[in-house]
């Protein structure tokens, strides 16, 4: 558990910390350092702080701070490839394959060439429980629908329980990474005609969900599966997973900000949600969250800005920028009679990056 003094740090307090001293807060072994983190995460949630944004800074910190922690524990997945053994609840132990660790508010995520895994804290189960459940309640209309949609809602290889956590594993092709990682191996952004096709992928990806009923409400550049080769983005994170109009009692860190106004009042799940954190991952493929860098000067319908964004269309610019339609389908309309045509002629562009060059 955090030493009294970690629980009873303000929220400018634990701001204030640098970001090369996660002992201020971190000390001890791997364990110690893993149930401090859990303590905190559930002291600082934004869910468990009435949503004030100073709640959110504060948890992103203590990410921060126990990511760096572990890299001197040296866990972290550079320098600790297939470093990760489960322990199940029956005693066995197996080795949980991985190029990637990372800590993310139920748990932790860990990703290889060909699999992706969650550990996710016991205290979290009912999330994690509510996730597979999504999953394995998918429907489709009929069997063309399935043949375009099934691949995106993999079942999960195995699942496992441990002492601390349970644990899912899928199956992955090498072709498939992490968006957020995709963004940092290309130096920051994508171009734009490439953030254009994730656009899309999960835009269609709403679609599928509105048919179904059913919301995401954890659609972010971490939690977004790309493959780059084939132009498709999907997600494995549907912890947070509700049906459309049900009370939703718990949104991540990376979604909370987007809530829709009307979503904010009555708590009910919306697709409005999804559609704007679509929004907002194609902001981030461009390397701008806030949109700041496509608001400038347009000539032949490009866009042009002083920080040399111009590969940019003004009507892709507008449309990122503006609040989405109540429906999905109407939102993808938009998005593909209004913005996309900006490009000119559609033509498939090759992206030649798997998870080898970007998981070393």
């Amino acid at each position: 558990m955090p030493p009294p003094e970690a629980i009873a740090m303000t929220a400018s307090q634990i701001l204030a910390i640098p970001s090369d001293r996660p002992d201020a807060i971190f000390t001890g072994d791997a364990e110690t350092v893993r149930a401090r983190f859990a303590a905190l995460v559930k002291r600082w949630h934004p869910d468990h702080n009435d949503g004030l944004r100073e709640a959110t800074l504060v948890f992103n910190k203590i990410v921060a701070l126990h990511e760096k922690a572990k890299l001197r524990l040296g866990a972290d997945p550079a320098t600790a490839a297939d470093a990760l053994r489960v322990k199940d609840s029956a005693g066995r132990s197996f080795d949980l394959t991985c190029k990637v660790r990372r800590p993310f508010e139920l748990g932790e995520l860990t990703v290889s060439h060909t699999k992706v895994g969650f550990v996710v804290d016991r205290s979290h189960n009912e999330l994690f429980e509510n996730g597979i459940a999504t999953l394995r309640s998918i429907r489709y209309p009929d069997a063309k629908v399935r043949i375009q949609m099934e691949r995106f809602f993999p079942a999960p290889r195995g699942i496992y329980e441990t002492r601390d956590a349970k644990v899912a594993v899928f199956d992955k092709s090498e072709d498939i990474v992490v968006l957020s990682d995709l963004i940092a191996h290309m130096g920051g952004a994508l171009p734009a005609k490439h953030m254009a096709w994730v656009v899309s992928s999960l835009l269609n990806l709403c679609c599928f969900l509105e048919v179904c009923g059913l919301t995401n409400n954890a659609i972010s550049p971490e939690t977004v599966l790309v493959t780059p080769t084939h132009h498709a983005a999907f997600t494995l994170s549907w912890w947070y997973a509700a049906r459309a109009g049900s009370r939703v009692t718990l949104l991540p860190p990376s979604t909370f900000d987007l809530v829709p106004p009307s979503m904010a009042r009555d708590k009910s799940a919306s697709i409005r949600l999804d559609l704007e954190s679509v929004r907002a991952v194609g902001l981030a493929c461009l390397g701008d969250p806030t949109g700041a860098s496509l608001i400038g000067e347009r000539s032949d319908a490009v866009l042009r800005t002083a920080m040399g964004r111009i590969d940019v269309p003004s009507s892709v610019s507008t449309w990122l920028r503006l609040p989405p339609a109540a429906s999905a389908i109407d939102d993808y309309r938009s998005w593909s009679e209004m913005a996309l045509p900006g490009f000119g002629p559609r033509r498939f562009l090759k992206l030649r990056i798997t998870s080898r060059d970007i998981y070393i």
